[in-house]
């Protein structure tokens, strides 16, 4: 018998359901796919239980596994700006650990393999107090899990990230974000949306160690919560760096 739980449900009670053998073999299955709710986006964590023709018992409670999800195609990228007006920038971020993440090769709907700054532009800031930000091929060129950007195209398009996996994450162990003094621009690492208070509860930390969010639609504004696919602002007023702890709890 396999014990399983979704890792971002709300509640984190195993499952029970039983393994299937392959015909003539010793290969035992489980299609976590018929089990899990749809709105699972993490993955699983499992452990085996078993009982032999003589009663003897086996419990791997100790040895959990943790499984995570792969898209193959990716998920979609929508939340970067079109137009050719400053104003007209927006702020994305990927919730995946991408095989390839090139920028030129994750908007390659739009770059066909080249960065051409007519037709589209990418920046990120490295935090701080500074008003520099780094462009792709001077200082930019990975997007990463948990990181917000800047991306502008001339026109609009169809875009998927390309072949990528959840982060390896559970309720004990969740993401994390380090934040330098100063302004720091994060991306939600779930594709599910995570409200402020709940990243606050699980850091144990207060506005006075870090700020609400900052979203921009063409001027900046305060949110409640970070989006998936979002990228936003966070101010960290100290001294020193403050660790967020992103809870994995989808609440939605």
């Amino acid at each position: 018998m396999i014990r399983y739980r979704g890792i971002s449900t709300v509640d984190q009670t195993f499952l029970s359901a039983s393994l299937t053998q392959d015909a003539g073999t010793d290969v035992w299955r489980f299609n976590s796919g018929t089990l899990l709710p749809v709105t699972e986006r993490l993955g699983v964590e499992y452990y085996l239980e078993a009982t032999d023709g003589l009663g003897n018992t086996f419990d791997g409670s100790a040895n959990i596994t943790r499984a995570v999800l792969q898209y193959n195609d990716g998920l979609p990228i929508s939340n970067f700006g079109v137009g050719d007006q400053q104003n007209q920038y927006r702020m994305f971020s990927v919730p995946l650990e991408l095989s390839n993440k090139d920028a030129v090769a994750v908007f390659d709907e739009i770059t066909a393999g080249t960065y051409d700054t007519k037709t589209f532009r990418i920046f990120a800031y490295p935090g701080g107090t500074g008003d520099t930000y780094t462009e792709y091929g001077s200082g930019l060129t990975n997007i990463d899990i948990g990181k917000g950007y800047f991306a502008l195209a001339a026109n609009s398009a169809t875009v998927n990230s390309g072949l990528g996996t959840t982060p390896g994450v559970s309720a004990a162990s969740p993401f994390t974000i380090t934040l330098v003094p100063g302004w720091n621009m994060i991306g939600n690492p779930y594709n599910f949306t995570v409200t402020w208070s709940d990243i606050q509860t699980a850091s144990g930390i207060t506005d006075a160690e870090a700020q609400p969010p900052q979203g921009y639609n063409g001027s900046y504004f305060e949110k409640s919560g970070i989006d998936a696919g979002e990228g936003v602002f966070v101010n960290n007023p100290t001294s020193g760096n403050v660790t967020l702890q992103i809870p994995v709890t989808n609440s939605a």
